[in-house]
């Protein structure tokens, strides 16, 4: 655990934006993160969780800045190394992406998202059984509630390689997960497509 000495005024700023996350009012919560950060600049939750509301946002190119400053206060974050990850598939850096997932995966493996993000970062660069070995370790760690979009990867995949049947399984089982999906009738076309093929 990393443990920070922080000044009273900064941890109260901090404390009303987590109060702020709980309420959905992320940009009242951006602010109180940013001014936590002014009063104690090396403030490292605050930065991390300035980052991981940029990201929730669609902002990943502001998350990147406070993300690396708390790698900076602490070295040893999975999850500060996993935001920069995240960022980067985001912004379509899957190089970077890939380093900092690593990084991530080595000082925490029980994480599903650091496998979920590196498996895409992973299809973006061409190094697909990796992939795959990454989305299917996502899958086992987060189970079918929080990682089922690595059907949808696993699935594309397995479309890649022409293995029609294995890939119209990843879908149907999304489906069967997700029911509700938005996404649901584009899922179900290419299902059929897929088996027009077989």
């Amino acid at each position: 655990m990393f443990a920070q000495p922080v000044p009273p005024d900064a941890e109260k700023e901090y404390a009303s934006a987590v109060s702020s996350l709980a309420k959905g009012e992320r940009e009242a919560a951006i602010e109180k993160l940013k001014r936590a950060i002014q009063l104690f600049p090396a403030y490292f939750l605050a930065l991390q969780q300035l980052g991981f509301v940029y990201i929730d946002s669609e902002r990943d190119q502001l998350a990147i800045e406070p993300l690396t400053k708390a790698l900076q206060v602490n070295a040893r974050s999975a999850q500060s190394h996993l935001g920069l990850g995240m960022a980067y598939v985001n912004l379509d850096q899957p190089k970077e992406a890939i380093r900092e997932l690593n990084e991530a995966l080595a000082l925490d493996r029980r994480d599903f998202r650091s496998y979920l993000y590196l498996g895409m970062a992973l299809i973006t660069t061409g190094k697909v059984d990796d992939a795959e070995k990454a989305l299917k370790e996502a899958y086992t760690l987060g189970g079918p509630t929080a990682a089922r979009t690595a059907h949808l990867y696993l699935a594309s995949i397995y479309s890649t390689r022409k293995e029609y049947q294995k890939a119209i399984t990843e879908l149907e089982t999304y489906l069967r997960e997700n029911p509700k999906a938005p996404n649901a009738p584009r899922i179900r076309e290419a299902i059929a497509k897929m088996k027009a093929k077989l």
